[in-house]
């Protein structure tokens, strides 16, 4: 087993925490490593960004149009502050995760190459993730910003009686009459999009990454069960170590639950409300003949929902792989076991028949079926929408 073991490279694996330790130190929330500085121009730049977005509401109170442009720009900004006001409030009991699974990237910790092969797996999967749920957001971002960006410019180009819109609806920090006003402040909202992206789309990488982490090494366990029950050391001896690292897991998902049980739930409201409101622009958009906002809608709910599905799916990975770590010992021939060793295993079973999960703020389990639950209520409130205006 150590020759089959010896070959086998696991540096490639710490790629995916390089890559979102980058992500947050931009914002400076990286757990490790907070850097308050950074954190807070970005927190008071998102949230005087938010309450001027909100205030712009009241130059066009009476056009509905416009009112749904502004909340679907704003929702992404105010679910970048709040993802990284959670990140960087839980930093603590973060940094201590990310301490607790450094062994878990040494050869050492693994007995096979199954058991390693399961561990690759899913970290290919959470760094899969990471670089396209970025790379598309970023994309998606400046597209946005430059569409609107020229835009305005061409219409005042075009007809000097129109004033310059901003582009991103928010009310301007002082009356724009000129070009070089309006260059100033189009510099000014520039700085959103690399908080946005870093702010938003790192922090769903980091907690895609822990969570995995986690249901990885939960994977890897269930192939234990079998070595643990026929250790050579004896039985008792086996199970031990089996119950204590299933105990460190379980403090792990502890620690994901209470620092992003209230992320979730604000993600999964903000979808709903994201996927319906900038739905109906679309919608409204197209039928102007403005095909590039159905390429951008595309793009944007792309994204949304290969976020929504991400976090829905390790909810749903992290239940399957617990109860399969209970399967594995009623598949073991328990009933061999000696009588004093079988109390242990029945102890285990016990201990092992409620499954792991994630919460949504306390309220309901992360799971596939909450993913099609927030699709037919954002499709519902799409369609009363519609309806109604």
């Amino acid at each position: 087993m150590e020759a089959d073991l010896k070959p086998v490279d696991l540096s490639d694996s710490i790629k995916v925490f390089t890559w979102n330790r980058r992500c947050l130190s931009i914002v400076g929330i990286w757990p490790l490593k907070v850097y308050d500085p950074i954190f807070l121009f970005s927190f008071v730049y998102l949230a005087v960004h938010c309450v001027f977005g909100i205030l712009d509401l009241t130059n066009y109170s009476k056009n509905f149009d416009l009112i749904v442009v502004n909340i679907t720009e704003n929702m992404v900004m105010l679910n970048a502050l709040i993802k990284m006001s959670i990140c960087r409030f839980h930093r603590d009991s973060l940094a201590q995760f990310l301490i607790k699974i450094r062994k878990d990237f040494k050869v050492e910790s693994y007995k096979s190459r199954e058991e390693i092969l399961t561990f690759f797996g899913y970290n290919r999967l959470s760094y899969l993730f990471s670089v396209i749920s970025l790379s598309f957001m970023s994309f998606i971002s400046i597209i946005y910003f430059l569409r609107s960006l020229v835009a305005n410019v061409q219409m005042v180009m075009d007809n000097s009686s129109f004033g310059y819109q901003l582009p991103y609806k928010t009310r301007p920090l002082v009356e724009i009459n000129d070009a070089t006003t309006y260059g100033l402040h189009c510099l000014y909202q520039v700085i959103v999009l690399p908080l946005i992206t870093f702010g938003s789309v790192g922090y769903d990488s980091f907690f895609i990454t822990l969570s995995l982490h986690v249901i990885a090494q939960l994977s890897v366990l269930k192939y234990r069960v079998r070595l643990a029950l026929e250790d050579p050391n004896g039985c008792r001896c086996g199970i031990k170590k089996l119950i204590n690292k299933h105990y460190q897991l379980i403090g792990l998902v502890d620690i994901l639950e209470n620092a992003f049980n209230l992320g979730i739930l604000e993600h999964l409201l903000g979808t709903t409300i994201n996927l319906c409101v900038s739905g109906y622009n679309a919608i409204l958009r197209s039928s102007n003949g403005e095909n590039l906002e159905l390429f951008l809608f595309f793009i944007f709910s792309s994204i949304i929902l290969s976020t929504l599905f991400a976090y829905c799916y390790t909810g749903e990975c992290l239940i399957q792989e617990s109860t399969d770590f209970a399967v594995a010992f009623y598949e073991y021939e328990w009933y061999d076991v000696s009588p004093m060793d079988l109390k242990m295993v029945l102890i285990c079973m016990i201990g092992a028949s409620k499954p792991l999960q994630l919460t949504s703020g306390k309220f309901f389990v992360l799971s596939l079926c909450t993913f099609s639950d927030i699709l037919k209520t954002s499709m519902g409130y799409l369609s009363v929408l519609r309806t109604l205006l």
